[in-house]
């Protein structure tokens, strides 16, 4: 199978969709996250880890930080990265997932109840 690549303009709008996904969502989980001049993602964990992440076609590497095994991986999502690195971000990341199966149950427990009452 041929390699893949994503040109710079795929890269650049994977990245920014990533980077403004992770700051409306995981801002209490993170301490900082932002834009590099040249389209990677920089994040520091809440327990002080410095991450910068750079996107291919087969996901996510760590090109600087963290540990070598880190570096050797390919994340299919940053989530996945931040909840192998982060206990506090893997944590906050389970509790917000059970919150909204747990909204999902409710809405299908209403569903339920309403169709036996009809």
């Amino acid at each position: 199978m041929a390699n893949r690549e994503l040109t710079a303009e795929q890269a650049k709008r994977l990245t920014l969709e990533e980077y403004e996904q992770l700051k409306i969502t995981y801002t209490s989980l993170i301490k900082s996250v932002s834009l590099t001049d040249n389209s990677h993602i920089a994040l520091e964990s809440l327990e002080g880890g410095n991450y910068i992440l750079h996107v291919t076609a087969d996901g996510w590497k760590v090109i600087e930080g963290g540990a070598q095994s880190d570096r050797q991986r390919t994340w299919e999502m940053v989530e996945d990265l931040l909840r192998n690195v982060s206990a506090v971000f893997k944590q906050g990341w389970d509790e917000m997932l059970l919150a909204k199966l747990n909204t999902l149950a409710d809405r299908q427990g209403d569903e339920d109840t309403q169709e036996g009452n009809s």
